[in-house]
């Protein structure tokens, strides 16, 4: 069959499969507590990991018709919510491509703090520098650069001896 990998994307709150408590996703990707599942109350998340699919299906629920598809837990194979696939109805649309995890079926449990501490903040990380592809090989680009600061010149070398100068891309 192969090896299983499970996911753990952190977080300080987390939720894990109430039946063997196998990582699914944390408190930040929650986008809504006020959905109902067969079971009772469920939660809205933006992605979940650590889960199997089942077939797609039409159901009509609560909201609408719709195209889901079960999620079950990767290790115990419990079913723990559905996926959103497509909604029929426009102003259903947010919850496409959404996971439902019933609370019933899973446990919230404290997570662990990042030590970088992105979590906390939500802070992007530092922007990179400009790149320019060339012939599929990426590169600094020099254009960023103004001509008195970079040294660039334009001339061609004083000898053969020399480093040709780099030219600025247009």
């Amino acid at each position: 069959m192969g090896r299983i990998f499970i996911e753990n994307h952190g977080g300080l709150r987390i939720v894990v499969c109430r039946f063997c408590k196998t990582y699914l996703t944390n408190r930040s990707e929650l986008i809504s507590s006020r959905f109902q599942g067969s079971s009772g109350r469920a939660m809205l998340f933006h992605r979940a990991w650590n889960l199997d699919y089942s077939e797609a299906q039409h159901r009509d629920m609560m909201t609408g018709k719709h195209i889901v598809r079960d999620v079950m837990c990767r290790i115990c194979h419990k079913k723990v919510g559905w996926m959103y696939e497509f909604a029929m109805e426009e102003s259903q649309r947010y919850k496409e491509a959404r996971v439902i995890l019933e609370k019933a079926l899973i446990d919230e449990e404290d997570g662990f703090p990042d030590p970088a501490g992105a979590l906390e903040t939500h802070e992007q990380p530092p922007a990179s520098p400009k790149f320019e592809t060339f012939g599929g090989r990426r590169g600094i680009r020099l254009s960023t650069l103004s001509r008195s600061d970079s040294g660039i010149s334009n001339r061609a070398p004083a000898s053969q001896d020399s480093v040709p100068a780099i030219q600025e891309s247009p």
